[in-house]
């Protein structure tokens, strides 16, 4: 009898220092079988203590003894393993993004053996250097920090005023300092002024929230511009080009309406009204316009004559030029209407917008409209090959990373025959694409010579089609 006042005893002074672990103490008891200790466990969900301290004099006739209470106080003071926040003690090592320039063999030894720079190899290094330290957590910003659309200022005014994070404004200071767009225009390189921008947007495009996206159009715009040579566009040429942050332009590339996507020809419904001083303003409804955020952008639209009358098919329709926001920092004539509420590419601004009255400069030859547009197309194709290349060498990067510290049935999974096999399917498949991008971005800058009959020689542009006189050994005639 005195063994069990014992352990009553040790019960209620369990409880006096934890009421917490009343759960834990009567449930023990419970698996000696004594029935009352038991409904004591369902007094204590309800938090009465009292009651416990009560139904805990039942054990003095019971058969449970000082030893069986001791080894009870030892068992509340060890905690379990899953109870409450405790959830376990593994945890998974993650794979960690180390320099994409220094993981990527092949597109070292690509340089190393067509454009063997000193300077190429070691701002490749820096800039994989910053994708790490600075790009990736921006890209991750922009992920979880999506545009949105502010239709009116506080006094009711309509602004229609795209917000982005400011982690997209610092992607685009840092895509004008990198020369993410200029190195393909500078030339610094010559012909392998393209392979070398391209490879810092291949390295750039998986840490970078899509920011890939106006550069591509801003790429393109750019090359749109210096291949018809418009003056009226040289500032509009030197900001898509610049390397100053400050100066840097976007460009957007709204073609797309309601009735149609590629059949830009028979799907195009914005016209364009000449004003006295030689300008346009133009009136219709793009469906899909990406980047809208951007500075500038380009777009199709069909010249209307004093009578409203415009030409039907592609031969009707022109490229203009036109600033996306004024002098005061409003819309140039543009409604937005919604933002698309897309499945993916979140980060990216694309919106459904109602042009007004927007003021715009003829860009292409009356009629040209598609043939000169055509070039912006061929830049942001190649664009959004070297985009997903660079999708496919990040994931087998942090693949093979993974690998190294992941262990499934007692060994890595680098030490697992099949794992290593299917890596390896994924290895020769993103080098044989890589070679087909680094061929198209070399292609952008190169010329074939023609000989034509009587000697005479032409030099073809791969890129835009442009003719050139040349020499007879194939040197361009000036």
């Amino acid at each position: 009898m005195h063994g069990t006042d014992a352990a009553a005893s040790r019960v209620d002074s369990l409880i006096e220092s934890d009421s917490s672990r009343c759960f834990e103490v009567f449930v023990l008891l419970s698996r000696r079988g004594t029935r009352r200790i038991v409904m004591a466990v369902q007094v204590s969900c309800r938090g009465n203590c009292l009651a416990l301290r009560m139904l805990s004099r039942s054990v003095s006739h019971s058969s449970v003894s000082v030893e069986s209470v001791s080894e009870l106080d030892s068992h509340t003071h060890t905690p379990a393993l899953f109870s409450r926040s405790a959830i376990g003690t593994f945890f998974q090592e993650r794979p960690l993004l180390t320099n994409p320039f220094t993981q990527d063999a092949l597109l070292r030894a690509y340089l190393q053996r067509h454009l063997p720079e000193q300077a190429v190899q070691r701002d490749l290094l820096l800039f994989g250097e910053r994708l790490v330290s600075e790009i990736e957590a921006l890209g991750r910003q922009c992920e979880l920090n999506p545009p949105v659309l502010q239709r009116f200022d506080p006094w009711g005014r309509r602004v229609d005023r795209i917000l982005t994070c400011d982690a997209w404004t610092r992607l685009k200071h840092i895509s004008a300092q990198e020369g993410l767009v200029a190195a393909g225009y500078e030339r610094t390189y010559g012909e392998w002024s393209r392979v070398y921008q391209m490879s810092k947007i291949y390295l750039f495009a998986p840490s970078a929230g899509l920011y890939t996206c106006p550069l591509a159009m801003t790429d393109g715009a750019a090359k749109v511009i210096e291949s018809l040579g418009v003056h009226s566009s040289r500032e509009a040429f030197e900001r898509l080009t610049t390397r100053d942050e400050k100066r840097f332009w976007t460009s957007g590339q709204w073609m797309t309406e309601r009735r149609g996507g590629s059949d830009v020809s028979s799907g195009t419904e914005t016209v364009a009204r000449r004003q006295q001083d030689g300008w346009f303003k133009l009136y219709g409804f793009k469906w899909f316009t990406s980047a809208t955020d951007a500075d500038m952008t380009l777009t199709l639209a069909r010249i209307t004559d004093r009578h409203g009358r415009s030409t039907a098919g592609s031969s009707g329709l022109s490229l203009f030029l036109a600033e996306v926001w004024d002098s005061d920092g409003l819309c140039n004539g543009i409604e937005v209407q919604r933002l698309k509420d897309k499945l993916g590419t979140r980060q990216v601004p694309t919106a459904e917008l109602l042009l007004d009255g927007m003021s715009a400069q003829l860009l292409s030859e009356e009629g040209r409209g598609v043939a000169s547009i055509a070039n912006m197309l061929t830049i942001t194709r190649i664009h959004n090959t070297v985009c997903a290349v660079g999708a496919m060498r990040r994931i087998t990067h942090l693949c093979r990373e993974y690998a190294r510290k992941r262990a499934a049935f007692g060994k890595l999974l680098k030490d697992h025959a099949l794992h290593v096999q299917t890596l390896s399917r994924l290895e020769v498949n993103t080098h044989s694409h890589t070679q087909v991008c680094v061929c198209c971005s070399a292609a952008l800058e190169c010329v074939c010579v023609c000989v034509l009959s009587g000697g005479d020689s032409r030099r073809i542009s791969v890129c835009d089609g442009s003719v050139s006189s040349a020499g007879p050994r194939g040197e361009q005639k000036r």
